[in-house]
């Protein structure tokens, strides 16, 4: 079923709902037919055996009716009442006969009951010419005991014979219409049957496709709704796709590996710049790439800043460079000032000890006393340059703090 899954949503929902419509219109057109069919049935059960049963039943009757004409024919003398009694008989006949002719085209293709209404249309047209030509011309000749024997002999018997062909007309239409009630009622529930199938077929493929559809839409936006979730609380992961799709499904789920991989990747950035390292490139998606435009700005504003610390530490180090210079500058000043006032003690010692060479070693001392006075000068000429120096030190550090305020505003606008 690959290829339901490579069709677009609208596919989908087109092929489901167009399955099941097409099995409603095969129940429903099932149904019309089992219906139609079970009418047709009926119809013919009531137009034709019904009608035949109903019909040969009213030439029976009639047949009764023509034997009480008959028999009325004996007892009556008149002429104008024997001239009716001819006319109703005659207009009894030719209503049977149509009848009978109704019959016969209705059951055309039945030869049995052809051949049977043929008998039967011969027998009674026996029946009407002995009557006409033989019994009721010997009653008006007078001649009733002729009459009543040909009445009761020959015209009897055909009419026994009239009726049971009659009746067995009857019970082979009786007989007919019954097998096609039977036949209706196999065919209902054959119909019914084939319904029932339709309908369970329809309803098995109706939660197939369900079944097809929530797999191939359903799910997998639940799962994506899911890995989005997962997002949201903090973890990103990439899924693979397993089978690529051609649906709107398909084209959202690589969409969202692509959001998620481009996380993934300013989420590595995040750890570079973390770790110090700027020396990364940053490639925008697209001017609407709002992060990627951030992330951007944010190394390159820590470049900037990173540049300016150079620079002041690179100015801290001139700065503590000439510090030590000055340093040692002292240093070498209070190391001859300890010797001078070393050789002043030592003088002193000797001016104690050999005060007789005092006026000999005067020379001497005002010599040493001079050299004194200029290692002096020379000490406080270095104290001096190291005030300068400090004086120079505190204006670069002052220099410097102003470069790491103006730093830290630049870090506080980014952040």
């Amino acid at each position: 079923m690959y290829w339901l899954i490579n069709l677009s949503t609208r596919g989908k929902l087109f092929a489901g709902f167009g399955m099941m419509l097409a099995f409603l219109a095969l129940v429903v057109g099932t149904a019309y037919w089992g219906i139609h069919a079970i009418k047709a049935s009926q119809k013919s059960l009531y137009e034709q055996n019904f009608a035949d049963v109903s019909e040969l039943k009213s030439v029976l009757i009639n047949d009764d009716e023509i034997r009480v004409y008959a028999l009325t024919y004996f007892v009556v003398t008149g002429q104008t009442e024997r001239q009716g009694l001819n006319r109703q008989m005659a207009e009894t006949l030719k209503r049977d006969a149509e009848t009978i002719k109704k019959i016969k085209e209705r059951n055309a293709n039945n030869a049995v009951v052809v051949a049977w209404l043929d008998e039967l249309t011969e027998l009674r047209e026996q029946y009407r010419l002995t009557r006409e030509s033989e019994v009721l011309p010997l009653l008006d000749q007078g001649k009733s005991e002729l009459a009543l024997k040909l009445a009761n002999g020959i015209q009897a018997e055909r009419f026994k014979k009239i009726q049971a062909l009659a009746n067995q007309l009857i019970a082979a239409a009786t007989e007919q219409a019954g097998k096609r009630m039977a036949d209706a009622e196999q065919d209902a529930a054959r119909f019914l049957h084939i319904c029932e199938a339709v309908g369970a077929t329809a309803l098995a493929a109706g939660l197939l496709m369900i079944s097809l559809l929530n797999g191939a839409i359903a799910k997998p936006l639940r799962d994506i709704t899911g890995r989005a979730e997962r997002i949201a609380a903090g973890e990103i992961l990439v899924q693979p796709i397993l089978r690529p799709r051609k649906d709107e499904i398909g084209l959202l789920e690589e969409k969202f590996n692509h959001m998620v991989a481009s996380l993934q990747e300013k989420v590595t950035l995040a750890r570079q710049i973390a770790a110090g390292d700027l020396s990364m490139q940053i490639k925008v998606a697209s001017e609407k790439d709002v992060l990627g435009t951030a992330f951007a700005s944010m190394v390159r504003s820590l470049r900037e800043m990173n540049a300016e610390i150079g620079e002041g530490v690179n100015v801290l180090a001139a700065s503590a460079s000439e510090i030590l210079a000055g340093t040692a500058q002292i240093a070498a000043g209070a190391s001859e000032t300890a010797s001078a006032m070393s050789e002043t003690a030592t003088t002193v010692e000797e001016v104690k000890q050999t005060a007789t060479l005092s006026n000999q070693k005067a020379k001497t001392v005002a010599a040493a006393a001079q050299q004194a006075a200029l290692v002096s000068q020379g000490g406080r000429k270095a104290v001096e340059e190291s005030t300068e120096s400090m004086q120079r030190i505190r204006e670069q550090m002052e220099s410097i703090a102003e470069s790491i305020v103006r730093l830290s505003e630049q870090s506080q606008s980014i952040g």
